[in-house]
């Protein structure tokens, strides 16, 4: 009998999701013997929320999700990187007159939901790029569509780069692009996937959880070393709630293709993380004081790689 086990998306379907996808389709999990529920993810609820909630077994999340959560004394854990760099970038309207970080001083931002960890990623950027006392409004806007910026009520976001990114061209959209990377922001993994460490102490959980996972590895390599012979997956799949987060399946198929050049350059197997990675992110934000006052926490903690076996 299969074991059941409930993985949590952090936003509409969208390519970052191709391993789960190519998993369902290709009969991994079944394989495995783990029958897999995928939840949509909640306007009102961040992945970690769900997570220590008990909504889910597993959740697409980033880095910082782990780094917010255990500064306030919940212990999740990443349990595999999807992706080994992020990838992903600040945006404004050209039209807006915005084209550094330096500009973004006193406008107004739409958040994702990651409010402490967001802040001090984008006062790093102001403060390498010349600005002494960062600035800026915040207000949460889970599922912020570039309308937002259209319409004038923010002046910039915080997009994937070939998600959004694909979606803003199909659309003609000018925007500027502003890399955390360029301005002095260590690399983070994003996504990942993330669980409460307490409960993954249950063997009967942590038992499903290394299936799954060894199910979504083959579903991430299949769909990345070939990518136009599994697109149809996308095409054809159910999906919670039905939707993509991409208009039409030729934007989808191009931001399909961009993850996929993305994930080929990558030099690490799917899943596996590094101390180091974990300390330089960390670091600097324990630095801006996002991760307490406390003594430099044990980073070591905040991820494992002992369900990819």
């Amino acid at each position: 009998m299969a074991t059941t086990i409930t993985i949590a998306l952090d936003w509409a379907a969208n390519p970052n999701h191709a391993g789960l996808i190519v998993a369902q389709r290709e009969g991994y999990f079944t394989r495995e013997g783990v029958d897999v529920q995928v939840l949509p993810a909640e306007a009102e609820r961040t992945p970690a929320e769900v997570i220590q909630a008990g909504g889910a077994d597993l959740a697409f999340a980033f880095a910082g999700t782990v780094m917010e959560a255990r500064s306030a004394g919940v212990p999740l854990v990443s349990v595999a990187a999807v992706m080994h760099q992020h990838h992903s970038s600040l945006v404004a309207l050209r039209s807006s007159g915005i084209a550094r970080p330096a500009h973004l001083q006193g406008k107004r931002y739409a958040s994702f939901g990651q409010r402490a960890i967001e802040r001090a990623v984008i006062a790093g950027m102001m403060r390498a790029d010349g600005v002494a006392d960062p600035q800026f409004d915040l207000d949460v806007v889970r599922f912020a569509s570039f309308d937002v910026l259209a319409n004038g009520e923010y002046d910039f976001m915080w997009i994937y780069d070939a998600i959004e990114g694909a979606d803003a061209q199909s659309q003609g959209l000018d925007l500027v692009m502003l890399a955390p990377s360029d301005y002095g922001v260590p690399n983070y993994y994003a996504p990942i996937l993330i669980a409460h460490a307490d409960r993954l102490a249950d063997p009967e959980l942590a038992e499903a959880a290394r299936r799954a996972l060894r199910a979504l590895r083959a579903g991430y390599e299949l769909a990345w070393r070939e990518p136009d012979a599994v697109f149809s997956h996308f095409t054809t799949a159910t999906l919670p709630e039905g939707s993509w987060a991409l208009p039409s399946d030729a934007v989808t198929q191009q931001s399909f293709e961009r993850l996929s050049r993305f994930a080929q350059a990558d030099a690490l197997p799917w899943g596996q993380q590094q101390l180091a990675d974990w300390q330089e992110f960390g670091r600097f934000l324990w630095a801006a004081g996002t991760l307490g006052d406390d003594a430099e926490p044990d980073f070591a903690a905040y991820f494992t790689n002992d369900l990819l076996a």
